[in-house]
């Protein structure tokens, strides 16, 4: 693979192979090894890791692009190298020491996560004692360390089950060798990501190797890597890691339906299904409908991206609430996309050797994510709206 190459070139050629691949990934519930190694071999784990430790800091954009393309092939492989990709940068986030230990081996070390703060983190006198159970770590057959969301909490707080209101949720950085994998992941969709559970019980985390979310000053990390990237708020970045996955499903899956509706005869009738008004009906809406979500989703991306280039292009509270929520929105218009043509496939489409069936089935899982729930990232945008009738307008 030449390096003359830019990411998303690479990742390009990599898409015959996923796609030959996907049923067996999907069989296996996980991606093949195989895979992995050809997008290491490709620097996606390495293009937000900072220069100081041999990662590339490429644009958002350029990455972005690229999971597009990645998705032509398999949608759970992309699912899966997109968000190794992006922890990059939240890994970059830690305390300067936490970085040293991650990135020692290099900068393609691959990070699953679970940011959900499922466990609890008692407080210690060098940092914490993490226990819990987490769901959804996508690729974690694949990782070495996780980032794990937890509650810091004393001992009192432990005896009493309210929450304390003064807790900010964590993330904490462990190897995987202390955790437990339950493979506990069957699905209906995504079932290539092989998005475990993992669990873990009393593990010594140093205090180096935890990360409040939500922080009034630049973290420790940040302010070791100055660099305009790492200073981009991480909520529109993490919620943009997964729509340039639905938006390359839904561009593979226009191109299955052409070709399949292309040899389709009505058994009935023997009329071909090309010629009928239905097909080109809904050829022509779920276009546009997937024309329009990547449109949206580009010029948020390059916002995303100036706002990671320049120090003097930061995001405004305007445009990162705009962007959560495009995120969801994109999805769901691929969702729509992609159900529009299935409802016109017919009966053969049902079978495991046409990817429109896995398409569709992984789509829907994605609309399934806690993070793209359209009634409520819908309730928060829209309060934000009424507030201030210019919030979120592009400019």
């Amino acid at each position: 693979m030449s390096n003359n190459l830019s990411l998303r070139q690479r990742l390009r050629e990599l898409v015959p192979a996923l796609r030959e691949r996907a049923d067996g990934a999907e069989q296996a519930r996980r991606v093949p090894s195989a895979s992995i190694e050809e997008l290491s071999a490709t620097g996606l784990f390495r293009a937000f890791v900072p220069r100081r430790h041999g990662g590339d800091e490429l644009p958002i954009s350029e990455v972005l692009e690229g999971v597009i393309e990645l998705a032509h092939g398999c949608t759970s492989t992309a699912w899966v190298g997109s968000l190794l990709s992006f922890h990059g940068l939240l890994a970059a986030w830690f305390d300067p020491r936490a970085q040293a230990e991650l990135w020692s081996g290099g900068p393609d070390v691959r990070v699953a996560s679970s940011v959900a703060p499922a466990g609890s983190a008692l407080i210690t006198d060098g940092g914490f004692r993490l226990s819990g159970r987490w769901s959804f770590c996508s690729g974690i057959d694949h990782s070495t360390w996780v980032m794990l969301g937890g509650l810091p909490t004393t001992a009192e707080h432990l005896a009493n089950p309210r929450r304390d209101p003064n807790t900010v949720a964590t993330q904490f950085l462990v190897p995987l060798s202390a955790c437990t994998i339950e493979d506990d992941w069957e699905v209906a969709g995504l079932r290539a990501t092989g998005s475990k559970s993992v669990s873990l019980r009393d593990v010594e985390v140093p205090a180096h190797r935890a990360l409040p979310l939500v922080a009034t000053e630049p973290t420790a990390g940040q302010r070791a890597n100055p660099q305009p990237l790492y200073q981009v708020p991480w909520q529109p970045i993490f919620n943009s890691a997964f729509p340039p996955v639905a938006l390359g499903t839904a561009l593979a899956n226009l191109a299955a339906f052409r070709d399949y509706i292309g040899g389709r005869v009505n058994a009935f009738t023997g009329r071909a299904a090309r010629t009928a008004v239905g097909p080109s009906l809904r050829l022509a809406e779920a276009t546009a409908r997937i024309d329009a979500a990547l449109a949206m989703f580009q010029r948020d991306g390059r916002e995303l991206t100036e706002a990671g280039s320049a120090p003097d292009r930061p995001l405004s509270p305007s445009a990162q609430a705009r962007i959560v929520y495009n995120a969801a929105f994109v999805i769901d218009q691929c969702s729509e996309a992609i159900n529009q043509l299935w409802r016109g496939s017919g009966g053969r489409a049902l079978h495991r050797g046409n990817a429109m069936q896995r398409h569709f089935r992984d789509i829907y899982a994605m609309t399934q994510h806690g993070a793209f729930d359209m009634d409520t990232c819908g309730e928060r945008y829209g309060k934000e709206l009424l507030s201030n009738p210019t919030f979120g307008v592009a400019r």
